[in-house]
């Protein structure tokens, strides 16, 4: 920048505080006029503008107090369409065939069964079905016991090494990776 255009922009900064307070002072002044009547508006454009702002009188407000049945029936308005929305939304709720209704009713026809079991894959990690709480891979009792994609379950440290090493379960042979790992809370 040049020493010209630095030299606008510190008389800007000195020259705005003093425009700025002698626009806002202008206001000021339109505002107490319109506040003791001397001017039509409170804002100097509007009156450019030909708008004139006046303020209800006591007589006013008593016809607009004695107007009730005019704001019942302006509030008609908007309550009667609203109460026609929620009449039509609680015929459409407990209708038969809302589909609100048909969340809560037990399922129509038979209930579909589980999945079957996976067997063991002959080359994988041997199970003994007679020992309950035995992990298949290290055959001791299964420590934080963790769910494999199979279903299969034994310690955590067992299966994450087998599944980070293999890809694969260690039972079933079947592709698993170690997000797929459950661990089961008892």
């Amino acid at each position: 920048m040049n020493e010209r255009q630095l030299s606008k922009g510190r008389m800007f900064k000195a020259i705005y505080p003093w425009v700025n307070m002698g626009f806002e002072g202008w206001l000021l002044v339109w505002n107490v006029g319109y506040l003791f009547e001397k001017k039509v508006c409170y804002r100097p454009w509007l009156s450019w503008r030909g708008v004139e702002l006046r303020r209800g009188g006591v007589e006013e407000e008593e016809v607009q107090r004695r107007g009730g049945a005019g704001r019942v029936l302006d509030s008609l308005r908007v309550l009667l369409p609203t109460a026609i929305f929620f009449v039509k939304f609680l015929e459409w709720w407990y209708s038969p065939n809302s589909p609100a209704r048909a969340l809560s009713a037990s399922p129509v026809g038979p209930a579909v069964p589980p999945p079957r079991i996976l067997l063991p894959h002959g080359e994988g990690v041997g199970v003994n079905g007679k020992r309950y709480g035995e992990c298949p891979i290290c055959k001791k009792q299964i420590r934080n016991a963790t769910a494999l994609p199979s279903g299969y379950v034994c310690c955590y440290v067992c299966a994450q090494k087998a599944v980070s090493q293999t890809g694969r379960c260690p039972v079933t042979l079947i592709p698993a990776v170690e997000w797929q790992l459950r661990r089961v809370l008892v």
